[in-house]
Order: structure tokens, then C-alpha cells, then sequence
């Protein structure tokens, strides 16, 4: 079952959209996760808001939810960081996106999402 109704991203990608719609809005909004400012995590930082999003849309279509979910899987594995790195950083995305997202329900749409979507990635790392 996808994690999110069509109802739920819609709101959500409403409320983000502002926020996203430039690649320095993106890098900005990722540097809220990884407050850092080297280029390299700037770049990190830009990635993740891209493929954020990219699973946002899909959040309501399992088939296509899934398909990110293997795909960064895949990322993931080429990089040094085992199941536990991955899923240390749950708590910290979904802080952030409290206090990025003013609306209620769009911050527990995306909790409920992270909450989905870390631990489906990280099960296959």
C-alpha cells in the first residue's frame, strides 16, 4: 500500500512548491537538513530535495513508489553507509521538515512519509 493518499501529496507538494522552484530554493532547503556549507554538501543537499520530491510524487502510486524505493536502495549501496547511518537521519529529516512545513497536516503527511520510505530503503541497503 503507497504511504500517501493523492490527497496528501497534493498538499504537500502545494506547501513545497514555493520552496522548490529553483535550484537555489532546492539547495537552500536541503542545507536546512544538512546545515553545512561546503560545495560538496551543497550538492548533497540539492540531490536530496530532487529525489525528495520525486518520492513525494510518487507517494500515492505504490508501483511507482516502489520503484524509488529500489532505485535509491541501489544509490545507497555504492556509498559507504550501512542500514544504521541511513536510518539515523529519519529523526533529523522529519524535525526539519516540521519546521519547514506551516501546515499540520502536510508535516505528518511527510513524517508519515519518511517513516515509510527510510526504512523501506534502508531494509534493502
Amino acid at each position: 500500500m503507497a504511504p500517501l493518499t493523492q490527497q496528501e501529496v497534493d498538499a504537500l507538494m502545494d506547501e513545497l512548491k514555493p520552496l522548490t522552484t529553483s535550484e537555489e530554493m532546492r539547495v537552500k532547503l536541503g542545507m536546512k537538513v544538512y546545515d553545512a556549507q561546503s560545495e560538496g554538501i551543497k550538492y548533497y543537499g540539492r540531490t536530496y530535495v530532487e529525489d525528495l520530491l520525486k518520492f513525494i510524487h510518487a507517494a500515492a502510486n505504490e508501483a511507482e513508489y516502489r520503484k524509488l524505493i529500489d532505485c535509491s536502495a541501489m544509490q545507497h549501496k555504492t556509498r559507504k553507509v550501512n542500514k544504521e547511518q541511513f536510518l539515523s537521519g529519519q529523526p533529523v529529516f522529519i524535525q526539519v521538515f516540521k519546521e519547514v512545513l506551516k501546515q499540520g497536516h502536510n508535516a505528518q503527511s511527510m513524517e508519515k512519509l519518511f517513516k515509510d520510505m527510510i526504512p523501506a530503503i534502508a531494509n534493502k541497503i
